[in-house]
């Protein structure tokens, strides 16, 4: 250790703990010292109010020069308003001497109840005789102008107590950015795990029955096309049949109807206007035709239950995509909600971390200057 070593004094440090416990231990005192002042000095100012009160009563009494007589009215007013104030004061209470300070400030600036237009005339008309109450008014607010040297000390406690509801608040906002990570993240991970359904549905089946349907009729109108022959029938013989014009307009559909094989019997009573021999084909291929009757009502039957099996599986599959596309959209907003309260959480959070360095800086330096130490965490 060198010469200087010595006689260097060493640098007082405190925790921030005893920091706030030793300045809280001077604030108590100064303010018990600052209330005996304050009560000492509220004893003063009543004691004005007493020598205000007969300096008021001396006023009263003086006479009224000429020049005044037109404001005696005013005089009156501001002295019976002014006497019967100050006698309700009540004595100050030495457990609460601001208290009385406070009261005492509001009835000087009130004192007699007139504006102060009404004062400024007493001032000038009265300039004399008004002198000695305004001095003394002048003293009594000197009396009331009391000065805390405890502001620093009370910062500083503040300042604890700030920094300690800041700390709360940051605890709460990191529990609740972790809770909000966690429930976006499950939202993600239900949104991936919902699997969207396409409405399309497989046809094949149904195209196909259809197909054969649409064989069978191509192949009975092949073999009952005989539409000129009985466009002849009927013209000569003026006939109105409408299964004749059924066969006419499509053979396959008008078979559909004639169960009892009717167009045989027509056909062979046509045979005369047929110079082509497709009536004897027809006729002579009765079975098949019969046969091909059955196959196209079996068709149709087929194709009809395919297409109601389509149109089941259409609709359960759009159902099914509707519903999945419902469950992906509310999770979606789900995760889009908490993704908003987790980026207003972690803003909240970054102020009030933010607010936290500060008070605690500032904690710190007043802290230091207060004690006139260090401060450590």
């Amino acid at each position: 250790m060198g010469l200087f070593g010595l006689f260097k004094k060493e640098e007082k440090a405190f925790s921030v703990g005893d920091a706030l416990a030793a300045i809280k231990k001077e604030l108590a005192a100064m303010d018990s010292a600052h209330k005996s002042e304050l009560y000492s000095r509220a004893l003063s100012i009543r004691a004005e109010f007493t020598r205000l009160s007969s300096l008021i009563e001396e006023f009263t009494r003086k006479e009224i020069q000429p020049r005044a007589r037109s404001s005696a009215k005013v005089k009156e007013r501001f002295c019976e308003i002014a006497l019967d104030q100050l006698a309700k004061t009540n004595p100050p209470s030495k457990e609460n001497p601001s208290e009385y300070i406070r009261a005492a400030a509001v009835l000087i600036n009130g004192l007699g109840g007139l504006t102060e237009r009404q004062l400024l005339h007493l001032g000038v008309i009265f300039t004399d005789e008004i002198q000695p109450i305004a001095r003394k008014m002048k003293e009594i607010n000197s009396l009331l102008d009391t000065k805390d040297a405890s502001t620093s000390h009370r910062r500083a406690v503040a300042l604890a107590a700030e920094i300690s509801e800041l700390e709360s608040s940051s605890v709460a906002l990191r529990q609740k950015t972790g809770e909000l990570r966690k429930q976006l993240s499950q939202h993600e991970t239900k949104k991936t795990s919902i699997e969207v359904t396409d409405a399309h549905t497989d046809n094949s089946s149904m195209l196909i029955a259809e197909r054969k349907v649409q064989k069978a009729k191509q192949e009975i109108d092949s073999l009952l096309s005989v539409q000129k022959i009985l466009r002849k029938y009927t013209h000569d013989k003026n006939l109105r049949d409408e299964l004749i014009e059924a066969y006419i307009d499509s053979p396959s559909s008008a078979l559909m109807r004639d169960e009892h094989f009717r167009i045989i019997r027509v056909l062979m009573d046509a045979r005369s206007y047929d110079d082509t021999g497709k009536v004897e084909s027809v006729v002579s291929r009765e079975h098949e035709l019969r046969t091909k009757r059955a196959e196209l009502i079996e068709a149709l039957r087929i194709a009809d239950r395919e297409k109601r099996d389509y149109e089941q599986r259409s609709t359960a599959a759009a159902t099914r995509a509707m519903e999945s596309r419902r469950k992906l959209t509310a999770v979606e907003i789900d995760a889009r909600d908490a993704a908003k309260l987790l980026a207003d959480a972690q803003e909240t959070a970054a102020r009030t971390d933010s607010a936290l360095a500060a008070k605690k800086v500032e904690l710190y330096m007043l802290a230091s200057d207060i004690l006139k130490a260090k401060i450590t965490d």
